[in-house]
């Protein structure tokens, strides 16, 4: 070992320089140097991990998520922009209800009904059927409540071979079902036409003239779909009272004009309700009080329309029609009209190869085909068949 100040060799266990007296550089002095550097450069690491662990957990927990779009670019157009909001919220009973933008809140409470419509000059004019816009009431529901229900009330299949509820089914795998589902997450709830699906009469004398004429044969049930062109140029499904009421639709024709009712909508989806909204609605028609089990399920004379029994019986058949749209004041739940009896109504529930309508009609009575009643129709026209629109927001 050598001094570091006058190059002297030194001994090892001398501690000073017997040459200059400058202290020695010891290994043991060296080993203290060493350790002190490395608990010194340790201790930064710590301090900088510290830190950028504190920077991370604050980014992540300030950071805002993109907004994910649930509909498919392919089959369901959604043109808001993720920065837009689709709706306002109305405060009813202590719960924010979603207005969608270019609907309007007329009137109504969670339990007897929420209206809106797309006619501004119906905003806050309560629930009369005198408003001028297409209307829809809402139906609270959560995602644990929106299931297909069993009431016990099934179709039989060519009138000898019985179907039960595992039977029928929606088609839970379309695009359109899992945006359904994603929008009830997310807002609680969708919307249901408050009147069966009406025709608007509109457009020159001639097409007026053509459709006196439907307005007929809709009444006495004997309209077929090949008139339908007559009055589907456009956007002219209706859901308000005393419209034509628009039976004898084939389900293909019922399924797209429900969607392009509000096809240019940035804010809501209209489609042909699925078997599962309907259940929703019936079921909250008993848990809001408003029906018991048993008009629901066992008969629902009491509120629908339904075969009289005074009807005039000819060559085998009773006389009958239907009503037109909110024509029956009687005929109304939670808002909406003619839920039970007067029309079947189209759904996209399936039965095997069939498609399946709700509600039973005008020609059956209330306990034989109550509001809960599943029953086939195939795919095309029958006078006693219409549909009903509904919404869920984007």
């Amino acid at each position: 070992m050598k001094c570091s100040k006058c190059g002297k060799k030194a001994e090892r266990n001398e501690k000073f320089c017997s040459n200059c007296g400058a202290k020695l550089d010891t290994l043991k002095n060296r080993l203290s140097i060493t350790l002190k550097k490395n608990v010194i450069l340790v201790l930064i690491i710590l301090i900088i991990i510290f830190f950028a662990s504190i920077c991370v957990y604050v980014s992540s927990k300030y950071k805002q998520p993109v907004k994910q779009n649930i509909l498919s670019s392919n089959s369901i157009s959604n043109s808001t922009s993720n920065n837009i909001s689709t709706v306002d919220y109305k405060n009813i009973d202590n719960v924010d209800i979603p207005i969608p933008n270019g609907f309007y809140y007329t009137g109504g409470t969670i339990d007897t009904g929420v209206v809106i419509s797309d006619n501004k000059n119906d905003l806050n004019a309560g629930t009369s059927t005198d408003l001028l816009g297409n209307q829809f009431v809402w139906v609270p529901c959560t995602l644990e409540q929106f299931i297909r229900k069993d009431w016990g009330r099934q179709t039989e299949l060519n009138g000898s071979s019985y179907k039960g509820f595992s039977s029928f089914y929606d088609d839970e795998s379309s695009e359109e079902f899992k945006a359904l589902k994603e929008s009830i997450i997310k807002y609680q709830g969708f919307y249901i036409g408050r009147y069966e699906a009406s025709c608007k009469l509109n457009g020159t004398s001639q097409e007026q003239t053509s459709l006196v004429n439907v307005t007929v044969q809709c009444k006495k049930s004997i309209y077929t779909s090949t008139l339908v062109p007559n009055f589907q140029q456009g956007n002219n499904v209706r859901s308000y009272k005393t419209g034509t009421l628009w039976n004898g639709i084939d389900y293909e024709v019922a399924k797209k004009y429900s969607k392009n009712m509000y096809k240019n909508s940035s804010s809501v989806y209209s489609h042909l309700p699925y078997g599962t909204e309907w259940d929703r609605i019936l079921q909250w028609l008993i848990d809001s009080n408003s029906k018991s089990y048993n008009e629901i399920v066992e008969d629902s004379s009491s509120w629908g329309t339904y075969r009289k029994i005074d009807l005039t019986y000819n060559s085998g058949s009773y006389t009958s029609t239907p009503n037109n749209t909110g024509e029956n004041i009687n005929a109304v739940s939670n808002n909406i009209f003619d839920l039970a009896g007067n029309l079947n109504e189209w759904t996209q529930e399936t039965l095997i190869n069939t498609k399946v309508v709700r509600g039973g009609n005008y020609m059956l009575n209330g306990s034989s085909a109550p509001v809960c009643y599943r029953s086939y129709n195939g795919l095309h026209n029958a006078g006693d068949t219409g549909f009903r629109v509904a919404l869920f927001i984007k």
